[in-house]
């Protein structure tokens, strides 16, 4: 189970999450006119790959996500903690609404962008990239306003990293450290993709509209509790409890419900 090392969100903390690896997969038959669509990237649109610079999105995906968007007006958007120039890269020249950074940075539906400017102290940079540099195959990746620490190619750090994360932890208490797949996230600011998604639905053309959020990780769960406020439709991919309220086993699955969806 993943969980979260930093300061924790006083709402999940009375929120009780689903044991269940049976849960029901999502519907189907979704009125796309009154639909919002939220998805996450990194094992949602994309596989999950060992090196994140790597991460592609099929071209059979990428067109069902065209579809969608111009059935459902522009009401969808991708949630990542990812930049938003960094999704752009792997997303050809479609440019939906989009969050990044877990919602440090976000480009509206107007194509307007903008962004928290918060700054990783140089020691806690550097304590990750010392260790990374000891330890082949444990990638940094810098973003606006927060890291990564992947160690995909090393699943036996684990526990070291880890280790590492609750030192930063205690030592930086306003950072949030969180504890993904084979990657551990230090983010400088306390904005979750439940807030980036609560923004988007505040706007033209999400507002009004019942949501659905897919996504396979940690990060994802802030924004399944979010979805409670507008009877939203959330989905985990992959095992693990969890929020949502549907299921998909894997990415693939994903990808087969959502050109059914663009289908329809």
């Amino acid at each position: 189970m993943c969980l979260s090392i930093g300061p924790t969100n006083p709402t999940s903390a009375r929120l009780s999450i689903k044991n269940d690896t049976f849960l029901p997969g999502p519907p189907e038959n979704l009125p796309v006119c009154e639909t919002a669509f939220f998805f996450d990237f990194d094992g949602t649109l994309a596989q999950i790959v060992e090196n994140p610079s790597e991460a592609r999105i099929e071209s059979a995906v990428l067109s069902s996500l065209q579809t969608l968007h111009g059935l459902a007006g522009g009401a969808l958007a991708i949630i990542s903690g990812r930049e938003v120039a960094d999704l752009d890269a792997r997303l050809s020249s479609f440019r939906p609404a989009a969050a990044g950074v877990h919602g440090l940075e976000w480009r509206l539906p107007d194509g307007s962008c903008h962004c928290t400017h918060l700054q990783v102290p140089d020691t806690l940079l550097g304590m990750t990239e010392v260790f990374a540099a000891r330890h082949d195959g444990v990638l940094v990746e810098i973003k606006r306003g927060a890291l990564s620490l992947h160690y995909r190619k090393r699943p036996d750090l684990a526990g070291q990293c880890l280790e590492l994360a609750r030192r930063i932890a205690a030592r930086w208490p306003a950072v949030q450290v969180i504890d993904g797949k084979m990657v551990v996230e230090f983010k400088m600011g306390g904005r979750t993709k439940g807030d980036a998604l609560a923004m988007f639905m505040s706007l033209p053309p999400f507002a009004g509209r019942r949501p659905v959020f897919v996504g396979d990780d940690t990060t994802d769960e802030a924004g399944f509790e979010r979805l409670k406020e507008w009877d939203g439709i959330s989905v985990k991919i992959g095992g693990g409890h969890t929020h949502a309220l549907y299921r998909l086993p894997d990415t693939a699955s994903f990808h087969r419900w959502l050109a059914r969806i663009a289908e329809r």
